[in-house]
């Protein structure tokens, strides 16, 4: 008797500590609407990946982001299979990622667009963008 009680206060005490604010599990990975374009977010180098093939649909708004509970996390931005990828538009795709350093830019993107960068407060000064 004295171990089942002991697994059942285990398994309550898990059960609440999920449930803590904080606590919750963020995606850090994912694929931008139906399209080919994939997203990886590496929590240790603060490192935001796009990769895939084809397009997506422009974003609208900062909140079409995928990542946008990341922002705040997000240190630099690479694109890989770029010769694969047709991003044709990046508007809002950064908006506010406050902790952004470094960005690449696909040279298949034609657009940077409306508030790509918008509040990307550390990026600004040495503009550290890096040709694809």
């Amino acid at each position: 008797m004295g171990m089942k009680r002991l697994l059942a206060l285990a398994v309550a005490l898990c059960l609440c500590l999920s449930i803590l604010p904080g606590a919750a599990w963020e995606t850090t990975s994912g694929t931008i609407g139906e399209s080919h374009v994939s997203w990886n977010f590496d929590e240790t180098s603060g490192r935001l990946t796009i990769s895939g093939s084809g397009g997506c649909e422009a974003f609208t708004s900062p909140e079409d982001q995928p990542w946008a509970a990341l922002r705040g996390e997000i240190r630099e931005v690479w694109f890989y299979d770029q010769a694969d990828l047709a991003i044709e538009n990046l508007a809002y795709w950064f908006t506010d990622c406050v902790n952004l350093t470094m960005a690449e830019v696909p040279y298949t993107t034609k657009i940077i667009g409306e508030g790509a960068f918008a509040g990307c407060s550390s990026i600004y000064g040495d503009c550290p963008f890096v040709p694809g």
